[in-house]
């Protein structure tokens, strides 16, 4: 089950995971190429990327989000 889920023009169930590793942060888009969709502060990531404090994540075509990490 995910922890946080979204919807919205582009995006899938399971687009990307978002994990934690010893307070340090990566995204991982579930698919490969052009088809995953996922952005880090406007470009395309295809594979493990650690992210940051205030990065701009966007998933499908619609939706872009603001990486707020607390105590940064």
């Amino acid at each position: 089950k995910n922890n946080i889920e979204i919807g919205g023009m582009g995006i899938r169930k399971l687009h990307a995971v978002i994990k934690n590793v010893e307070n340090t942060f990566y995204m991982q888009p579930v698919f490969e190429g052009e088809e995953s969709g996922c952005y880090l502060n406007g470009d395309m990531i295809l594979k493990e990327t650690q992210i940051f404090h205030l990065d701009r994540i966007s998933f499908g075509t619609n939706n872009m989000f603001l990486l707020l990490i607390p105590d940064t």
